[in-house]
């Protein structure tokens, strides 16, 4: 989907640990058919707005350093928002070792109040999911 706000998080990936930090940087990925300017902030990390631009059919990649940014089993204001001057499709990527994740990001007017997941459990792993409110006292009720 394309929009030219969006707000959304990084999952904690289920292969990273204190002991396994992640290689590198994750990456935020922006793209549109036209020209494009925006903005980007991670407020968590003390990071923007940051300007970028998007060249048509060419994706922008935004580099997030891949410590202190993942969230798990708690709440956390670790969110990064995204902002331009036209639409544009956003997706990330989430680095650790041996694995990595990948997720399209909804733009913030799309984004819903009810979801359903699909998950798995095995005898080495269980699905995971995070949810990620935009705005502050929201109540999230899980059945």
């Amino acid at each position: 989907m394309v929009g030219t706000d969006f707000w959304f998080t990084f999952p904690l990936n289920i292969g990273a640990t204190s002991s396994t930090p992640a290689p590198g940087d994750n990456q935020i990925g922006v793209v549109s058919g036209c020209n494009v300017t925006g903005y980007y902030e991670f407020p968590a990390l003390g990071i923007g707005p940051v300007a970028f631009t998007v060249s048509p059919g060419a994706a922008t990649t935004i580099s997030v350093p891949a410590q202190d940014h993942t969230v798990s089993e708690q709440i956390e204001g670790k969110g990064i928002h995204i902002v331009t001057d036209n639409r544009v499709a956003v997706y990330a990527v989430d680095y650790s070792p041996f694995t990595v994740d990948g997720e399209a990001v909804l733009p913030t007017p799309r984004l819903g109040t009810s979801y359903v997941l699909q998950g798995y459990t095995s005898s080495t792993a269980s699905s995971q999911f995070t949810v990620f409110a935009t705005q502050d006292n929201t109540v999230v009720t899980m059945t």
